[in-house]
């Protein structure tokens, strides 16, 4: 009997926590796809350049970062793991010595273990299922527990990597941050002890109900999107993608913008395609060569003498099927083909002629 009472408690568990996380991840979802996280990422890039020193400012890691440290300010462990493995990837790819963790790594994995926590939700759910009369009343000491554990964390490694702690700007966020949590807690504990359990539970799910309307504020604002690509400012690739992102922000009526990145700022062509598959940026202008690599069939469109004119060469990347059944595939990747177009014949300059594929060997 008691194995059964165990399944049906943790059923009856699992059940009441699906709506709650179900709510959260979707804020966060529509935070993320908003661009909220990208603004966060932009508004804190003055810390994180210090906490992270030699990190570069537009750099993937940044934004799976912010989303690994918003997921865990929610309480949402599971959310913040593929934010967080993500991070460490792109933190991977600037590492001298793959395989050895490098500082921004160990301080990284540091701050995602301890975990400032400001909405316990998974834990507030788990109290609300257990009949507690009062779920968000664990607000206060989790926030207080947690920052504690940030803190002792965040100053051994800093300590350890000999970061510039008397830097202005770290300065001045540590010390805002702790007169912050400190004077909170110092007025909230002069308060009789039933009133501190009423104004923790108010304070946090005022602060809920707050996190909830910039959510959906930011969603109403617009959308920015990002764009890569590695031609010059001069280029072929950035007029287009220029006239792209107005005819965008054109058709949607400002709700989506489109940021474009030139000269390979946020990277060549191979990691332009693997930040579009993790999500990290939203579109990329690259060459179909690299498409190989996910679809073989794709790397015959990088031959030469594959066509004779302009107009082959778009009835072949417009009418044929097989070739958008090719590309068709790349959605199992994660990766949308929206368009091909052409820049023009390449030629081959030699001291003899050239006719046939031999005549290059």
């Amino acid at each position: 009997q008691a194995t059964f009472d165990s399944a049906r408690t943790g059923f009856e568990i699992a059940l009441g926590l699906t709506g709650t996380l179900t709510l959260w991840l979707g804020l966060m979802k529509v935070g993320e796809a908003a661009g909220a996280v990208r603004l966060l990422s932009k508004a804190i890039s003055p810390l994180l350049q210090r906490v992270f020193p030699g990190l570069p400012s537009d750099h993937p890691a940044s934004g799976a970062m912010v989303l690994n440290f918003a997921a865990n300010l929610l309480g949402l462990d599971n959310a913040a793991t593929p934010a967080g493995l993500k991070a460490m990837k792109e933190l991977e790819t600037l590492n001298p010595n793959p395989g050895t963790a490098t500082d921004h790594q160990v301080m990284f994995m540091v701050l995602h273990a301890a975990s400032l926590t400001l909405f316990p939700v998974s834990i507030m759910a788990l109290r609300a299922s257990a009949g507690a009369r009062n779920p968000a009343d664990i607000f206060l000491p989790i926030l207080v527990a947690s920052a504690c554990s940030v803190a002792g964390g965040f100053f051994a490694v800093a300590l350890v990597q000999r970061l510039k702690l008397w830097d202005p700007v770290l300065l001045a966020w540590i010390v805002g941050v702790a007169v912050l949590l400190g004077g909170g807690v110092s007025l909230i504990a002069r308060l009789p002890h039933d009133r501190i359990e009423s104004v923790s539970t108010t304070l946090g799910t005022g602060l809920m109900l707050a996190a909830i309307l910039v959510a959906g504020g930011v969603a109403e604002a617009g959308t920015t999107l990002r764009l890569g690509h590695t031609d010059p400012p001069d280029g072929l690739r950035h007029k287009a993608a220029l006239l792209f992102a107005d005819k965008v922000k054109e058709y949607t009526h400002g709700r989506y913008t489109v940021d474009v990145y030139h000269s390979s700022t946020l990277g060549d062509d191979p990691k332009l395609l693997e930040q579009v598959k993790l999500g990290a940026i939203d579109f990329a202008v690259t060459g179909v060569g690299i498409y190989s690599n996910q679809v073989p069939e794709l790397g015959l469109l990088a031959l030469p003498y594959l066509v004779e004119s302009y107009e082959q060469g778009l009835q072949l990347f417009d009418t044929s099927p097989w070739v958008k059944e090719w590309f068709a595939k790349l959605q199992t990747k994660n990766i949308r083909y929206l368009a091909m177009w052409e820049a023009g014949f390449r030629q081959v300059t030699a001291k003899r002629p050239v006719r046939t594929p031999e005549d290059v060997k």
